[in-house]
C-alpha cells in the first residue's frame, strides 16, 4: 500500500508525479483484486510469444478483438499527458484503419495516476465501459486541440452528454474504493517497470512507442 507516497514517472517531457503534492490518496484499505472480474472481463490473448509479464486486466476498459484475440496491448497512461493523448490517437487510427486489428487485437487501458481525471474515468466506467471511453476521448481530443478540459468541463460532459447518474458518479468519484483501485494500478505499473507515460506492453513485452507496438502486434498476427 502506497498511502501518501509518490511514484515518479518520466512523461510529457518532464518528471511526472503520480498524484499532485496537495492531493495525496487517503489511507484506505488495499484494493482486493480477487473480488471479481470488474464486470467487463474478457478472455486474454493466446500470444505466440509468451512474454515476461502477466497483467490483471479484469478491471481494465478495453476495445478491439471483436471476433477473437491473437494479441493484446496493455497501455499505462496518464489522462494529463499530451504524449499519452498522441499515443491514443495513433492507436485508434490503427484500429480504425485495419480490420485485422479490430478483429484480432485487444487494447487495455491501465491508470498511472489517482487524481481527478482518473477518478472521474473510474466513476464513469462504473456506469458502463462505453462511458469510460467517451470521457477518455473527450479529454484527449481536447488536449490535442489545445483546449484541455477543466474539471468543470469534465463534470458538465458527464452530466449533460453522458447523462450519468450524478449522485452515484459523485459518490464513486471520491470513494475509498476508487482511490484504492487507482493506487493498486500505480503499484502494478511500478512493479512492471513503468517509469514513463505512455508505456505499452504487447504480450508482456515493454515498448516505448506506438510504431514499435504496431510491429510487435504484427508479429503475433
Amino acid at each position: 500500500m502506497l498511502g501518501g507516497a509518490a511514484i515518479f514517472f518520466a512523461g510529457c517531457g518532464e518528471e511526472y508525479r503520480s498524484g499532485r503534492p496537495d492531493e495525496a490518496p487517503p489511507e484506505v484499505d488495499p484494493f482486493d483484486a480477487s473480488v471479481g472480474d470488474g464486470g467487463d472481463a474478457a478472455p486474454e490473448a493466446e500470444c505466440e510469444d509468451e512474454g515476461p509479464l502477466d497483467f490483471n486486466n479484469s478491471f481494465s476498459p478495453y476495445f478491439g478483438g471483436e471476433l477473437f484475440v491473437d494479441a493484446e496491448v496493455v497501455h499505462f497512461s496518464s489522462l494529463y499527458c499530451i504524449h499519452c493523448a498522441e499515443f491514443a490517437e495513433a492507436t485508434r487510427y490503427l484500429w480504425d484503419s485495419r480490420p485485422d486489428y479490430r478483429d484480432q487485437v485487444r487494447i487495455y487501458f491501465h491508470h498511472a495516476d489517482f487524481v481527478f481525471r482518473h477518478r472521474a474515468a473510474v466513476a464513469a466506467q462504473n456506469q458502463g465501459m462505453a462511458h469510460f471511453w467517451a470521457l477518455h476521448d473527450f479529454i484527449y481530443k481536447g488536449m490535442l486541440s489545445n483546449d484541455s478540459p477543466s474539471d468543470d468541463d469534465i463534470m458538465k460532459f458527464v452530466e449533460k452528454d453522458l447523462k450519468l447518474d450524478m449522485e452515484r458518479f459523485n459518490r464513486d468519484l471520491n470513494s475509498d474504493e476508487t482511490y484504492s483501485f487507482l493506487v493498486w494500478e500505480i503499484e502494478n505499473a511500478y512493479h512492471a517497470g513503468v517509469n514513463a507515460t505512455p508505456t505499452a506492453f504487447v504480450c508482456g513485452h515493454q515498448l516505448s512507442s506506438w510504431y514499435q507496438m504496431e510491429m510487435a502486434v504484427d508479429d503475433q498476427l
